[in-house]
C-alpha cells in the first residue's frame, strides 16, 4: 500500500512522469521481483518507497533499477557518509543547531518542487562541522524527503545554498577527487530530479570549486547550477519567486530559527530508522559480474582526464 495524493500531484504525475494509475501495482510488483533477483540488494523495501524511486525515474523501468542500483551501491562505496548517521551524535547534533540543512515549508509555485535551504555562511565552523559531515546531513534529510515528502518526489529538489564568510579552511576539505566523488553522488546517488542549485553569496576563493563542480557534471545538471550575490537577487527572484525564499531573504517562506527547531526535531525522531537502515546497502561480494567501485565503474580517474583545471 502506499499514499494517497492530492489531485494536483495526480495531474502531474499522469502528465510529466508517465504514471498510469491502473498500472502502478504491477510496476512495483516488477520492481520488486526484479530487487529479488540481486544477490547483492538481499533486503527488502517497502512500496511506498519502491514508488517514490519510479517517481523519480519518470516510470522507465531500466531507469529505477538503476537508480536503486546506484542508491544503495553509493552508501557501500562511500562509508564517511551513510554510517554513524545517528542524529544524537555530537557532530550531527552541531549542525541541527545551527540549521545548516533546511527544508522550507511551502513549495515553489508552479514547478511545485521543495526547496532546501542550505545556511553555510558564518554560522558553522570548520574545526568541528567539517564539509563531509554536511554532506552526511544533507544525505540525512533527502532520505527523510524520499520516504515521506511526496512534492520532493514527484516534483523535484531546488537547493539554494547561502554561504556567505565561510572559513576559507573549507577549501583544504574540497579536493578535486573530493568534488568529483561527490558530483557523483549528486548525479548517480540522488534519486530525485535536481531543479537547480543556487549559490549565493560565493567567496571568490570559492569560485575555483564552483567552476570545477560545473566541469565534472553533466551538461544538462551543470546549466541549472548558478551563482548569485546580494547585488543580483533580482535576477534571482526572476528563477525562485521571492515568496518561495526564508523571511530572512524577503519572502515568507518560514523563518531560519523556526526551521531549525523544527528539522532538528524531524530528523531526530528519524532516529531509530537511521539506525536500522544503516545496513542497507550493497554487498558488493554477491553481485553478479564484477563489484562496483568508484575508479572504474564511476570513473573518476577518466573526468579528471577531461578537466582542463588552470
Amino acid at each position: 500500500m502506499h499514499r494517497e495524493i492530492s489531485p494536483t500531484l495526480k495531474e502531474i504525475c499522469r502528465q510529466d512522469l508517465n504514471e498510469v494509475e491502473e498500472r502502478t501495482e504491477t510496476d512495483i510488483l516488477h520492481i520488486r521481483q526484479w530487487m529479488e533477483k540481486q544477490r547483492h540488494l538481499n533486503f527488502v523495501i517497502d512500496d511506498q518507497l519502491i514508488l517514490a524511486f519510479l517517481r523519480c525515474s519518470k516510470f522507465s523501468l531500466e531507469r529505477v533499477k538503476d537508480k536503486i542500483d546506484n542508491y544503495y551501491t553509493m552508501r557501500t562505496l562511500s562509508p564517511e557518509l551513510y554510517e554513524n548517521r545517528d542524529p544524537l551524535s555530537p557532530e550531527i547534533q552541531r549542525l541541527l543547531h545551527v540549521g545548516a540543512v533546511l527544508p522550507l515549508p511551502k513549495v515553489e509555485s508552479g514547478s511545485n518542487c521543495r526547496i532546501i535551504f542550505l545556511n553555510l555562511g558564518e554560522n558553522v565552523d570548520y574545526d568541528t562541522m567539517p564539509f563531509r559531515n554536511i554532506l552526511k546531513l544533507f544525505y540525512m534529510v533527502t532520505d527523510i524527503l524520499l520516504l515521506e515528502d511526496d512534492y520532493a518526489v514527484i516534483g523535484g529538489l531546488k537547493v539554494i545554498m547561502q554561504c556567505k564568510n565561510p572559513n576559507p579552511k573549507y577549501m583544504l576539505e574540497l579536493t578535486p577527487t573530493f568534488m568529483k566523488k561527490h558530483a557523483l553522488l549528486i548525479e548517480k546517488g540522488l534519486p530525485f530530479r535536481l531543479r537547480a542549485a543556487y549559490f549565493m553569496n560565493l567567496h571568490a576563493i570559492f569560485q575555483y570549486v564552483f567552476d570545477l563542480l560545473k566541469k565534472m557534471l553533466p551538461s544538462k545538471m551543470s546549466r541549472r547550477l548558478e551563482v548569485f550575490d546580494d547585488t543580483k537577487l533580482q535576477q534571482l527572484y526572476k528563477l525562485t519567486p521571492q515568496s518561495a525564499l526564508p523571511k530572512e531573504w524577503g519572502g515568507d517562506n518560514g523563518s531560519l530559527g523556526e526551521l531549525t527547531v523544527t528539522w532538528k526535531e524531524n530528523v531526530q525522531s528519524y532516529r531509530d530508522w537511521f539506525l536500522q537502515n544503516e545496513k542497507l546497502k550493497s554487498n558488493e561480494d554477491l553481485r553478479q559480474g564484477p563489484s562496483k567501485t568508484y575508479l572504474h565503474d564511476f570513473d573518476i580517474e577518466g573526468s579528471f582526464r577531461q578537466l582542463n583545471i588552470d
